[in-house]
C-alpha cells in the first residue's frame, strides 16, 4: 500500500478513537435483543482476539450457539484456531468482498479494523 492510500484510510479512522472503547463496553452489556444470539459472524477475525474475549462470552450458556471467524490471511486463521480452541467456533479462510455464506443468516455480524483493506469501501 502506498503512503497516500494509507493516509486516506487513516483519515477514515481519525477522530473515531472513542468508538472502540464505547463498543467494547456495549458488547459487555446484556443482550438487547429479545431472542438469544445463536450465530455470530466475524469478518476479518484476525488472530481471534475479539472472538475469544467478546463474542464467546456473549453466547456462553446458549445451547447450539456458534461463532464463525473469517479472515483473508492463512497464517491468521491458523493462529486463531490455536488461540481460540473452542468447539463453538469455526475459523475459515475467506474474503469479506465474497459472499462466503450465501445460505446462512446471522444474529450479529462484526467486522473490526477491516475497512482499510477493502478495495472499494463505499
Amino acid at each position: 500500500m502506498n503512503a497516500e492510500k494509507y493516509r486516506e484510510y487513516m483519515n477514515v479512522y481519525t477522530g473515531l478513537d472513542f468508538v472502540l472503547p464505547f463498543l467494547q463496553e456495549k458488547m459487555k452489556e446484556p443482550n438487547l435483543c429479545q431472542r438469544p444470539v445463536k450465530r455470530i459472524l466475524d469478518y476479518g477475525s484476525g488472530c481471534g482476539n475479539h472472538i475469544r474475549n467478546y463474542y464467546l462470552p456473549e453466547i456462553a450458556g446458549t445451547e447450539g450457539a456458534t461463532v464463525f471467524g473469517v479472515d483473508v490471511s492463512p497464517s491468521m486463521v491458523d493462529h486463531a484456531k490455536a488461540y481460540v480452541d473452542d468447539p463453538k467456533v469455526t475459523f475459515l479462510l475467506g474474503n469479506i468482498e465474497d459472499n462466503t455464506f450465501p445460505q446462512l443468516t446471522f444474529d450479529k455480524i462484526y467486522s473490526t479494523y477491516v475497512l482499510h483493506y477493502i478495495q472499494d469501501y463505499r
